[in-house]
């Protein structure tokens, strides 16, 4: 019998989305029949929005390359700060970030509840890593998480920043202090919806967004662990 390869990444593209709207499917349901149209709405916009390709276009409109040829391969902040340099990099992260409020907003202005919030900001996540406009292949989640983040928890944000910042400088690893930051995060969610001071829907964007985050930042793991990722400083090459 001869085995059959299967695309990991392609059952993560079907998947996820799916995945992510089951997890307050019941209580979305049970909310009112009503609000499901304007839901399912938020939800298409939410991805959509999460699909713009900032760091893709700005480098596309500079150089008139695909930044995807270059370094990573992917769309986000770190790669344009290799490709393009610190402030084109620092622009790409915000309005990375952005997105991820623009989000929270609209939901807000809808008086959508915690849950579909949740729900929305998590679908914004997989577009920017998987937008559908660049075959899904985008980025790897930091700044739209961050931008979340700094809106839904403040303190959980600023202690990931306070874990990134030093460990990139020490390490000069953008991808090891970025790991680092995502998971000092979480615990700091969860630790403080036990106390009762997020609701557990921010536990739940915490714990998905940093399991994806983590899963996008793989191979700089494998990298890291070999020590051939690339440090600060070191440019991006054309992928071959």
């Amino acid at each position: 019998m001869i085995a059959k390869k299967i695309n990991f990444n392609i059952y993560m593209y079907l998947l996820l989305p799916g995945l992510i709207l089951s997890v307050f499917a019941v209580p979305m349901f049970l909310y009112s029949v009503e609000h499901i149209y304007l839901y399912i709405l938020v939800a298409v916009q939410s991805y959509l929005i999460g699909c713009t390709p900032f760091g893709y276009l700005i480098h596309r409109i500079r150089t008139g390359e695909d930044i995807r040829n270059y370094g990573s391969g992917k769309i986000g902040t770190s790669n344009v700060f290799r490709t393009s340099g610190g402030v084109i990099g620092l622009l790409v992260l915000c309005l990375d970030a952005s997105k991820g409020i623009a989000v929270i907003y609209i939901c807000r202005q809808l008086f959508i509840d915690e849950s579909m919030l949740v729900i929305s900001t998590l679908l914004a996540l997989v577009g920017h890593n998987w937008p559908v406009i660049l075959s899904f292949k985008g980025g790897r989640g930091i700044a739209i998480a961050a931008g979340t983040l700094l809106v839904l928890t403040t303190i959980p944000a600023l202690i990931g920043l306070a874990i990134f910042l030093p460990v990139t400088l020490i390490s000069k690893y953008l991808s090891l202090g970025s790991i680092l930051g995502v998971i000092g995060a979480v615990i700091s969610i969860v630790i403080m919806t036990f106390f009762g001071i997020y609701p557990i829907q921010y536990s739940v964007y915490g714990i998905i967004a940093g399991v994806v985050i983590i899963f996008q930042h793989r191979d700089n793991i494998k990298r890291i662990m070999s020590r051939t990722e690339r440090k600060i400083g070191q440019p991006a090459v054309k992928i071959k």
